[in-house]
């Protein structure tokens, strides 16, 4: 389980922390606000510090600052399920269409920065005129 961890006071976060370390993992951390800790049994009782397995309080976040607060936004989105229309179904299924797959009468077009390969049921264009 991952755990979001608030450090109440910014002048202490390394202590703070380090006092976390000795029961759980730091998976990811910006000082001097808050980190990501997967702890290895309980929840360690760190003086100190919050933690948080889903929302944090509107009071909390107001007393972060700015990258803290979307720190947390980016940790939560992450967390959220996620909506993906057509997961699981095959290619081919009735309504979807294959991401790579060109729509019909439009030749697939290179990727940018990469020259087209020759095919060979294609001639090659003539060069042009040079009457100038």
């Amino acid at each position: 389980m991952e755990v979001l961890v608030v450090v109440q006071d910014p002048a202490r976060f390394r202590t703070a922390i380090e006092a976390w370390r000795r029961s759980a993992t730091i998976v990811q951390e910006l000082p001097p606000w808050v980190a990501l800790a997967e702890p290895r049994g309980e929840v360690p009782d760190v003086p100190g510090t919050r933690w948080y397995t889903g929302a944090v309080p509107p009071d909390v976040l107001l007393a972060l600052g700015p990258p803290a607060r979307l720190f947390i936004a980016g940790w939560l989105d992450r967390r959220a399920p996620k909506n993906r229309p057509g997961d699981g179904l095959p290619w081919d299924a009735r309504g979807y269409v294959q991401p790579d797959k060109p729509r019909p009468g439009k030749a697939a077009e290179p990727r940018p920065g990469k020259a087209a390969e020759p095919r060979p049921d294609k001639p090659a264009d003539p060069p042009p005129d040079s009457d100038g």
